[in-house]
Parts: structure tokens; sequence; C-alpha cells
């Protein structure tokens, strides 16, 4: 009976043919779904929102909680990279040495009995491997790349583009409420009130200067190898 069920909840997420968000932790998505999330918001007549609850309701992990739950669109998170070009699909990347740098320090945070350093941390599966697979798939993807850094220079620029690739209809006005509703102080409020600062650290201000010290030379050389490759990716990305 629960594999029937199952089968029938696969069967109607196929066909709502969901909208993948994939990026590499601690690379941005979060921001991203947060635009998308206030949009409807704004359309519903309602006041922006800042409640995690609310934003991994609206747009659930792949594989966890509600993500079989059925709405009017259909956005996904995934940290996993899994047939992509079968769906619409958006793929979030940031520098590697900053992703990274912030990836291990969010491990810390969060796992009591993490004891990796740095270096082990870079050589594990977490690591460089895995950074690397995200920026492989954003090379060659016919999805929607979006630059952390783009996004953060220039949010006028990165809600069009991304409207526009989701077909999303949108007003001048609408935007203007995105992006002055959407700022890091308001950021830091709701985390100092919900309780995550501590933990998720989305809002704090980054300088993972101190790692250039304590990384190895030859780990240094593969991430400043992908910095090369994440370098020409965002100089031919023509998408925003």
């Amino acid at each position: 009976m629960v594999i029937r069920k199952y089968s029938i909840d696969l069967f109607w997420f196929l066909f709502k043919r969901p909208i993948f968000i994939f990026s590499y932790p601690k690379s941005g998505s979060t921001l991203v779904r947060l635009f998308i999330f206030n949009l409807f918001r704004i359309r519903d007549n309602k006041e922006i929102s800042f409640s995690h609850d609310e934003l991994n309701y609206f747009m659930p992990e792949f594989g966890k909680g509600t993500f079989f739950r059925a709405d009017r669109y259909r956005f996904l998170k995934s940290h996993r990279i899994f047939f992509p070009t079968l769906f619409k699909h958006l793929i979030v990347i940031r520098n590697p040495f900053d992703s990274l740098c912030s990836y291990f320090e969010y491990n810390k945070r969060i796992d009591s009995n993490f004891s990796l350093d740095i270096n082990s941390f870079l050589l594990s599966k977490k690591g460089i491997n895995f950074y690397s697979q995200h920026l492989k798939l954003a090379s060659r993807s016919n999805g929607l790349v979006i630059v952390y850094e783009d996004f953060i220079e220039n949010k006028v620029a990165f809600i069009k583009g991304l409207f526009e690739f989701l077909s999303f209809s949108y007003t001048e006005d609408e935007v203007d409420k995105l992006v002055k509703g959407i700022d890091r102080n308001k950021q830091i409020l709701i985390e100092s009130r919900s309780g995550l600062g501590e933990v998720k650290n989305f809002s704090k201000e980054k300088n993972y200067d101190r790692y250039k010290e304590l990384i190895s030379g030859e780990n240094l050389k593969v991430i400043e190898s992908l910095d090369i490759l994440f370098c020409e990716l965002r100089d031919r990305k023509t998408n925003i």
C-alpha cells in the first residue's frame, strides 16, 4: 500500500515538471529561493517574509519533508546533482575559495562531532570534488546559471533575468519591492529572532583570508585552477 502511494506521488511529481535549484552548499541558493518565494507573497498581497520554515515548505529540499506536496509551482532545491536536463533548472555558483571555506565552517557549527581540519575537509567527499561537480554542471547546463557575486552586485538584473527565464511576468513595482524589501539588515534581524543566526549564519559578512595560511599549497593550487574555470564561466555567461 505504501509502495503504491509512493508510486502515485512520484508520477504526480514528474507530471508537475518541477523546477530545480542546484547549488554547492553555502553558495547563495537560499537568497535565490527567498526572492522567488517573496514574489509570490507580493502577488498574494502579503508582506515580505524571511521565515525559513515558510521558505522550506514552499521550496523544499528534494527527498526531504514535503517535496511530493502539490502546489501551483514546484520549486525544489538540491545539493545533489541528478538528471538535470530532464527538468527546468537553475544552478547557483559562488567562487570556490569562499564556497569551500563557508561550507567547512558550516559543518563545524552544526556537527559537534565534526573533527576534520580544513585540508582534510577539502579532500573529503564534501570538499573539492563535490564543488567541482557543480562547476562542471554549470559549464554544460542548458539551465540558468546564477553567479552569486553578480547577484550581489546587481539584484535588479538578477531578478529580471530570473523571472524571464522562468517565463514569469513581472512589473517594475514588484522588482522594486523585492530589492528594497530584502536587504542584509532585515536578514540579520529575522535570524536573530528565529535563533538561526548562530547556526545558519546566512547574513554574516564573510572573509576567509585566514584560511590561506592553513590550506596546503597543493590544495590551494587545485582551488586556483577551479577559480580560473569559475571566472571563465562567469565571463562568458550572458543569462544575467
